[in-house]
């Protein structure tokens, strides 16, 4: 009885653990007003940056083991499945105050987009994310 109690409480915590990882194939961040655009698409193990939609890549970078931790850290603390529930704190993108923003999620067959938001403002959940993300720029 002991052994079943022990295997079903190993069963639940490593169940647990994978029910916190969050596999994502790619996050892609575009803003985009006149005469300014800018995309930063990142996966596993590369970063993409453009400056304009017309140019293929502006940069391109490999991510290092840090990065690829600290993108998964901050992927995780983030519930992916409501992106577009969240409303952004401000809208400076409708009068043309601020270059327009989202985020995109690709995971699986699934994309996952928020609302738009202002380049320069992002909703709170996602400010760790969206900073991490400019700073690939370097």
């Amino acid at each position: 009885m002991i052994n079943y109690i022990f295997s079903a409480l190993i069963f639940l915590v490593a169940f647990d653990g994978c029910s916190q990882e969050t596999k994502v194939d790619e996050v892609i961040y575009t803003a985009t007003s006149r005469g300014f655009y800018e995309e930063v698409r990142v996966t596993n193990d590369s970063c993409i940056i453009k400056k304009s939609k017309d140019t293929l890549v502006t940069k391109a970078i490999t991510l290092n083991t840090s990065q690829k931790n600290n993108l998964n850290k901050i992927l995780r603390k983030i519930s992916l499945e409501k992106l577009n529930k969240i409303a952004a704190p401000s809208e400076a993108h409708t009068y043309d105050g601020a270059a327009m923003a989202t985020l995109k999620v690709k995971k699986g067959d699934s994309l996952l987009e928020t609302r738009t938001f202002d380049h320069g403002n992002p909703p709170k959940q996602l400010v760790d994310l969206v900073n991490l993300m400019l700073g690939f720029e370097g």
